[in-house]
């Protein structure tokens, strides 16, 4: 046990690559994710992916150079 079930966690550069496989790892251990990357539909399409796969709750939003920008800040399952 890892203690992450139900705890929220917060992934930049989710959309790929590392940050992909850590939004991933903490979802398959139960976290809530809140996950950010530049480009909204890849971000969209992971965040899907995620959810669709482990049933995690998760939000995603598009970060700018100067700040981020979430849908929802609320999580549900």
């Amino acid at each position: 046990e890892t203690g992450l079930r139900d705890r929220v966690a917060v992934v930049a550069a989710a959309s790929k690559g590392l940050g992909r496989a850590a939004a991933d790892a903490l979802a398959d251990e139960g976290a809530k994710l809140v996950i950010c990357a530049r480009h909204g539909a890849e971000i969209q399409r992971a965040a899907r992916e995620i959810a669709d796969r482990t049933g995690a709750a998760v939000v995603a939003g598009r970060i700018s150079p100067f700040r981020v920008s979430c849908s929802s800040l609320t999580c549900s399952t």
